[in-house]
């Protein structure tokens, strides 16, 4: 039960930084895939990194 409430938390922070740097704003998109701001796409891929790391470290660290 603890791991779908973890899930809950991180889905949750994941979509709402995803909303407050403009992934939901179709104009930005527009930008960020003309190449013109490339911010968007920076936050896209740290987030893929971070998650990445976090995933393979747990992996790591064995079944709770």
């Amino acid at each position: 039960m603890s791991s779908i409430l973890l899930a809950i938390v991180i889905g949750a922070g994941f979509g709402g930084t995803l909303d407050r740097v403009g992934a939901t704003n179709p104009s930005l998109i527009g930008r960020m895939l003309n190449f013109t701001n490339l911010n968007l796409m920076k936050t896209i891929l740290l987030a893929i990194r971070t998650g990445s790391v976090l995933m393979f470290r747990g992996a790591d660290t064995g079944p709770c």
